[in-house]
């Protein structure tokens, strides 16, 4: 049978996995900690309601902004960062798509054709349909 060991991904579908599933990770990053925020926002919501004293009040609702706060931030900062990897994603998923016919003794053979960004991986055979289906979601 096969092992975990027997996967083999080479360099090129390693880096064009991990760029496929970064932007993902970075919003389920800032997701995570927008629902957390604002389950810290409702708690001190309802201590304000329940605070004996006005000083105690206002502190409740201090920290009640500043949760609320906390979650403008992160998805400001969710967008700003998927903004900023957007053209490293982009360009990997694209690059699949760049594959050259190779000459042998200076003929142009209709197959195969090699990734120019990484000449061991063959184009249109195989797990290259997989990938591909993977750029194109």
């Amino acid at each position: 049978g096969h092992s975990v060991t027997d996967i083999n991904i080479n360099g090129f579908y390693a880096s064009f996995l991990f760029k496929a599933f970064l932007p993902f990770i970075v919003l389920g990053f800032f997701g995570g900690l927008y629902f957390t925020f604002g389950a810290k926002a409702g708690k001190y919501d309802k201590l304000k309601e329940r605070a004996d004293s006005p000083t105690e009040k206002t502190k409740m609702e201090a920290k009640e902004l500043m949760f609320r706060q906390y979650k403008v931030a992160c998805v400001t900062t969710g967008i700003f960062m998927v903004n900023l990897i957007h053209p490293a994603v982009s360009t990997a998923m694209f690059e699949l798509y760049n594959c050259n016919a190779v000459r042998y003794d200076g003929e142009l053979s209709e197959n195969p054709k090699w990734m120019d960004t990484d000449y061991s991986v063959q184009c249109f055979v195989g797990k290259y349909w997989i990938y591909s289906g993977i750029s194109l979601a």
